[in-house]
């Protein structure tokens, strides 16, 4: 072939389309050539269902940087570009570094990878495991003033849980609900509370629920109090009164008594509140009797301890006054206490 004619006839013309088809392709690589940056998590998967991620809420990313037409790119997000690495030959123990490579991103059609920023990156893996922990109750609220928890039984008393080995190592213990208590909490009660695991990743086998049987008991404190004056306890309109009161020998001045009640109750007691006294109003006539020594008592939650009065009988005299129109009656005194209440 004559090269030298095929190329020298008409050359104007085949000089402009040469010049049309480099500007075409020029053109052409020109859209070919457009770049954008995206960042993307790194998700992992693997055959090994035991094996997790310890922090999958973070997950490490990379910058990707892709080459395309405008069109192509514009269809480019988040959502459409998938970086997934299938975990490998993983020992079992600390962190697990990833290679990222092409092959491990998905992308649009048209669309092409220039560079993968880091190439490598690193993700904390661990086994899932069961433990099997002791249940301990949790407690909401206060309970009234002198009364405190005496027995607390759990069933049942262990759950079996699942989670990630090295969060469940430590682990000893799990959790109730609060258990509400309050000034009208019966003094044995049962109920039904879930458990409350230390983590969301925590999972308890079985049922998430137990049994607690819950008993009461009240907190009292002693306070003696000695020295109390004895008062008679008397009908007004009667005409008995005592004319003397007997103390066995051994028996010093005045009552002695124990006052027992919470401790806040015991702190507020004052020597107003305390009354040591005998009560004739049911003794039909007058003579020696035997009468047991009372307390009146205005403290709440408080009480007389049993067997604490000293002395817990007296010998008394008891007379009639006179009628008016006779002699002057004997002078004796005749102290009264408040009607009683309480103990």
């Amino acid at each position: 072939m004559n090269w030298k004619r095929i190329l020298v006839e008409d050359w104007p013309r085949k000089l402009v389309a040469v010049l049309l088809a480099l500007i075409i392709w020029y053109a052409v690589s020109a859209q070919l050539q457009q770049r954008m940056t995206i960042t993307v998590p790194v998700q992992f998967t693997t055959d090994d269902t035991s094996v997790k991620l310890t922090d999958p809420e973070n997950l490490p990313q990379v910058t990707i940087t892709l080459r395309g037409s405008n069109r192509s790119l514009s269809q480019v997000t988040s959502n459409n570009v998938e970086v997934l690495h299938q975990i490998q030959r993983w020992p079992g123990a600390g962190d697990y570094e990833a290679f990222i490579r092409e092959q491990n991103v998905d992308l649009p059609h048209g669309v092409h990878i220039m560079d993968i920023t880091p190439n490598r990156v690193n993700v904390s893996l661990d086994k899932v495991t069961t433990k099997e922990l002791t249940v301990v109750p949790t407690f909401a609220g206060r309970l009234e003033s002198g009364w405190e928890r005496r027995r607390t039984e759990i069933v049942p008393r262990t759950v079996k849980v699942r989670g990630l080995r090295r969060e469940l190592d430590d682990l000893r213990e799990i959790t109730t609900q609060p258990i509400p208590l309050g000034d009208d909490t019966p003094v044995s009660f049962d109920i039904e509370v879930a458990l409350k695991p230390p983590t969301d990743r925590i999972e308890v086998i079985g049922r998430n629920k137990v049994v607690v049987t819950v008993e009461l008991r009240r907190t009292l404190v002693e306070e003696p109090m000695s020295g109390l004056n004895l008062h008679v306890l008397q009908l007004k309109e009667s005409q008995l009164y005592v004319a003397e009161i007997e103390l066995p020998r051994y028996q010093e001045p005045g009552v002695k008594v124990v006052i027992e009640g919470p401790s806040e109750a015991i702190d507020r007691l004052t020597s107003d509140a305390v009354r040591a006294f005998i009560d004739i109003t049911a003794v039909p006539q007058a003579g020696k009797l035997t009468l047991p020594v009372q307390i009146w008592l205005n403290a709440r939650g408080c009480r007389v301890r049993e067997q604490s009065i000293q002395p817990m009988n007296v010998e008394v005299t008891i007379a009639r006054r006179p009628d008016p129109a006779d002699a002057s009656p004997p002078s004796a005194p005749e102290p009264t206490v408040p009607e009683p209440g309480g103990q």
